[in-house]
């Protein structure tokens, strides 16, 4: 196993390394590549300009970018840490599965004293105005982005995700939430008691344990690259 990092100020000066190893074709043809990206749009962006090279004919752009999955790193931590046997996307915690009990959940608490301004927001006051209407109608998109930004948290905060779990409301780090931010803490955890299974956060110390001892059950390609680096959940 080979670890090898290119540290630069501009993307593309990282192009050019990465272009010379997907040059090498993997030992079986049909695997696919696998680059880690922080945002779609740095796929789109490498993509073109690993097309320029590979497979070019000397002296022209006229490559090919195929047969490469690009993904969040956030997919590959889950990719990395899921048990064997077990598909990531079926995880509870997933957002896209997570955000129907959330709208449950939701649903349920409508009324508590902590969920007023989400209720407002959302046109839960009972009222049949047509402004309530639309409030109420964007209700999914709402919860949908609450569901991604717990999985953010997941992620990349998962101390405070964890003392959350704990009964704290507090950043995971001893410090008290500041008060615009207790309802969500509220929030995740009648989420927690609903899906009745422990978050990717609670799970990690014991996946990273299971990894170093079992380095075999990971499912991870022959090669990874990851581009676009600014901070690694």
């Amino acid at each position: 196993m080979a670890l090898s990092l290119h540290v630069a100020t501009r993307a593309e000066e990282v192009v050019v390394p990465l272009r010379d190893i997907l040059s090498t074709p993997l030992p079986d043809p049909m695997d696919t590549e696998v680059i880690g990206i922080p945002t779609r749009g740095m796929e789109r962006w490498l993509a073109q300009q690993l097309a320029r090279g590979l497979g070019a004919r000397d002296g022209r752009h006229d490559g090919i970018c195929a047969n490469i999955d690009f993904l969040f790193l956030g997919s590959l931590v889950r990719r990395a840490t899921a048990r064997p046997g077990v598909a990531p996307e079926t995880d509870p915690w997933s957002p896209e599965r997570a955000v129907w009990p959330l709208i449950e959940v939701v649903e349920r608490l409508r009324g508590a004293p902590w969920l007023a301004a989400r209720d407002a927001h959302l046109g839960a006051g009972g009222s049949t105005s047509d402004l309530d209407g639309v409030r109420s109608g964007r209700r999914y998109g709402v919860l949908r982005h609450l569901s991604d930004l717990f999985d953010r948290y997941a992620m990349h905060r998962p101390e405070m995700i964890s003392a959350w779990a704990a009964g704290e409301i507090t950043d995971g780090n001893g410090v008290a939430l500041a008060p615009q931010f207790v309802w969500q803490a509220h929030l995740w955890r009648a989420l927690r008691e609903w899906i009745e299974v422990p978050s990717p956060a609670e799970r990690l110390a014991d996946e990273c344990d299971r990894i170093r001892a079992n380095p075999d059950d990971v499912d991870l390609p022959l090669r990874l690259a990851i581009v676009g680096l600014t901070r690694v959940p």
